[in-house]
This record gives C-alpha cells, structure tokens and sequence, in this order.
C-alpha cells in the first residue's frame, strides 16, 4: 500500500516532468497537471470535448463522480494542447502511440519514464492532480469553485487533496505584518 501524499508536486518538478515529455505523453501529463483530469478521464477524453476558441475543456464520462464538469484552459495547458493540435483520424485528445486510447498501465509506465528522464523522485500520476487542486488553492480560488473544478461531490473531499507547505504558511502569516491603514 502506497502511502498518502503529503506534498504535491512542485510547479518546477512538474515543469522538468512535463519539459522531459513529448507527443502525447506531454499532452495527458498536462491534462492531469493543469486540469486536474483523473487518469481514466485521460484516458477517455474525446476531441470533440475540448474547444481551443473557447478555451474549455468538458468532461463527460467522469467514470468516478458521475458528474460532468466543464474547465477552463489554463494557460500552460491551452499552449500544450493548440501545439499538439495537428489533424488525427483518432478521436481521443491524448491518444496512446498507438493511435487508440491509452490503458491505465501505458500511461502509468510512460509517466514514470518522464519522471526517470527529468530526474525527479518517484511520485504517482494521480499526484498531478493533487498538484492542480493545491496550485488553484494557492492562487486564491475559494473551496467550492475548487469542488467543482475537481469534480468533487463534498468539499471534504477536495480539502484532502490540498497540501500545504511551511513556505506558504509562512506567507500566510505575513498580511499580520502589513499595514491596512
């Protein structure tokens, strides 16, 4: 039994990862990194599920929650994605090599050559979206837009994915230092 995490990814770690990945490997990494997709959602996202106009991304077959959820683009993940959009005869975003859709085990092997080849401690696939879900935290949204980005039922739920490190609590003490007049 793997233990639990206790610290998400680094955005650098995820960088190196992500800088030490191409093709489609790239793509499905930065789909668990930037929208915090579960590896079967990955898996199973369609093109016609993604609009690079819009800049929105619907999940559909949410095998967990059962729940369909629409998430918007971040920045990173719209570049990787509109430089991966070339025309394919396959219907899925992050088709394996193949040209069909991964398996749970592919990605998995493929995630940790990336992680092998950037030279970075073992982590799980599932600890991007960890990453995803602790990095919208840090940038200020509120629990319930995080819930409904993650595609979480209760706000319990997403709470455990959000971790913290002493360099942000150290930040978070300092508004007792600021002035506000």
């Amino acid at each position: 039994m793997q233990s639990k995490v206790f610290e998400a990814p680094s955005a650098v770690d995820v960088e190196a990862m992500l800088s030490a990945t191409d093709g489609q490997a790239k793509v499905a990494f930065a789909l668990a990194a930037y929208a915090g997709l579960r590896a079967s959602e990955v898996i199973g996202l369609r093109r016609v599920n993604v609009n690079l106009e819009t800049g929105m991304l619907f999940v559909r077959e949410a095998m967990k929650s059962g729940h369909q959820r629409a998430i918007p683009l971040a920045p990173p993940l719209l570049a990787i994605l509109q430089e991966a959009s070339k025309p394919s005869t396959s219907p899925y975003v992050a088709p394996s090599g193949k040209g069909g859709p991964w398996t749970h085990g592919g990605l998995r092997q493929a995630f940790n050559r990336a992680l092998e080849r950037a030279e970075l401690p073992h982590t799980r696939l599932h600890d991007l979206r960890h990453f995803f879900i602790t990095q919208c935290f840090v940038g200020g949204a509120g629990g319930p837009t995080v819930q409904k980005l993650a595609g979480h039922c209760h706000l319990s739920v997403t709470q455990r994915y959000a971790h913290t490190s002493e360099t942000l609590m150290r930040e978070a003490v300092q508004v007792f230092g600021r002035r506000t007049g």
